[in-house]
């Protein structure tokens, strides 16, 4: 699995470009030590689905707080302010 493959720490922030239902964004937030995890999609229903998944199980996954998910219209000149928001640490899984 790619993360057995690169060392995410507590100071990095992972994020995912068209993240759907935001499945790997949860992953990173509980098997990984990220500080926190962005997840971004154009389509609105599959960020609705993944916040209600999400945010309906904090009290049983903690690590699911260190989740945040937004719909966003992701076009070239919108990339650079995905990346300032993500920050310098960030990993991005462009899905294509």
């Amino acid at each position: 699995m790619v993360l057995d493959q690169i060392n995410v720490t507590a100071s990095d922030t992972f994020g995912r470009l068209r993240c759907g239902v935001s499945n790997v964004i949860v992953q990173v937030a509980v098997e990984t030590a990220a500080r926190t995890c962005i997840g971004i999609d154009v389509r609105i229903e599959l960020i609705s689905a993944a916040y209600s998944a999400i945010y309906s199980h904090t009290q049983e996954y903690p690590g699911f707080l260190k989740v945040s998910v937004f719909q966003h219209t992701v076009t070239s000149n919108s990339i650079g302010h995905c990346h300032h928001h993500l920050g310098q640490q960030c990993y991005h899984w462009l899905s294509v």
